[in-house]
């Protein structure tokens, strides 16, 4: 019953948040602008391993700041 309840968010947790968006925005820019110039005149299997690999290559530095900010 005397549980302290956290009223404002820890540092590290507002910082994450932060660089999660500015991470998010800059990575879709930057892979629109490589398919909007370098994808343009590739074949389609080409084109299908670049949306495949785009699509997922942001997690591991996603996952990587999610553990960050949950650490103690």
């Amino acid at each position: 019953m005397t549980e302290q309840i956290r009223t404002r968010p820890r540092l590290r947790t507002l910082a994450g948040v932060l660089l999660i968006v500015v991470y998010l925005v800059a990575y879709c820019l930057i892979v629109m602008a490589l398919i909007a110039t370098w994808m343009v005149d590739k074949p389609i299997a080409v084109q299908t391993i670049f949306y495949a690999i785009a699509g997922v290559a942001w997690l591991l530095p996603m996952g990587m700041l999610l553990r960050w900010m949950a650490r103690d």
